[in-house]
């Protein structure tokens, strides 16, 4: 499933040249629960998947603790090593995944605040963690109180187009137009920072190939629960454009697009067609990037 594919790429990429005694233990217990879980989203037989998912999400909650220990007694050693900001990402990567594995549908999301702007206030905890770290890593960024190199950096901005996502499976697209709206604007929101995340790297960089797959995974799980509760001409008349929305997403990672000899670039594109499918676009190696 390329949702574990994610996970396992977000994992090696977040923790890429970053193996040390102080985030180790942290780092090791985040693998542990990132295998737990993508075991049991590619097992066969479900029938035990309740009880799995739990002792995955236990497993990440111990991530969570292990880490932030090391955030409470080590941050000076961290900022000295510049890798303070990767142990936050991390913890904002660990409080995505417990977010994930506890669906909670929302009910009175879709409000605007004064300007106008969708605010959205998270009512459970892990979910409040998750928005308040990525916001203070951004404030930390700006005042240069901690360093994020390319991957983390990316990494940072692309969490909060899965928060945004994260939102948009949660609303219930049914009950009024006011949330077949905002669904739309947190859409557009995820988008969004999708974009910005996919402009912070090379084109060359792999990390644009988990970039380009979590795009899809967003357009073609939104553009089903739209079109399945109001029909996906309202989302179209918002000014959704698939192809054009497909492209962006995909070519940023166009350099490791490949239909020849390399083995893991001929996965990469089926793996993008078959997300693209989807949105009902059709991708090839020939597609013409903008």
């Amino acid at each position: 499933m390329i949702r574990n594919r994610m996970l396992i790429a977000v994992l090696a990429l977040v923790l890429a040249g970053c193996s040390t005694i102080q985030l180790r233990q942290a780092q090791d217990s985040y693998a542990d629960a990132v295998q737990i879980e993508s075991r049991i989203r590619n097992a066969s037989d479900s029938g035990d998947s309740f009880m799995d998912l739990t002792a995955a999400q236990i497993s990440y909650k111990k991530a969570l603790a292990d880490l932030d220990k090391v955030l409470a007694e080590k941050s000076g050693d961290l900022r000295a090593n510049k890798l303070l900001g990767t142990a936050r990402v991390m913890r904002a990567l660990i409080l995505w995944r417990i977010t994930a594995l506890d669906f909670h549908e929302l009910s009175g999301i879709c409000q605007k605040g004064a300007g106008g702007e969708v605010v959205d206030e998270p009512k459970d905890e892990m979910r409040k963690q998750w928005y308040g770290d990525l916001r203070s890593i951004g404030s930390d960024l700006d005042d240069k109180k901690i360093f994020l190199g390319t991957r983390d950096l990316t990494v940072y901005e692309a969490l909060y187009a899965l928060y945004a996502f994260d939102i948009l499976k949660r609303i219930n697209y049914k009950s009024t137009k006011l949330d077949v709206q905002c669904s739309i604007d947190w859409f557009n929101q995820s988008m969004s920072h999708f974009q910005k995340a996919a402009a912070i790297p090379g084109p060359d960089h792999d990390i644009q190939k988990w970039l380009a797959l979590s795009n899809l995974t967003v357009q073609a799980d939104y553009s089903a629960r739209l079109s399945e509760s109001v029909g996906i001409d309202q989302l179209l008349h918002a000014g959704y454009n698939p192809k054009a929305s497909v492209l962006k997403a995909v070519c940023p990672a166009q350099d490791f697009w490949d239909d020849g000899e390399d083995e893991k670039d001929r996965a990469f594109l089926k793996q993008l067609r078959e997300k693209a499918k989807g949105v009902g676009v059709v991708l090839t190696p020939e597609t013409a990037c903008p």
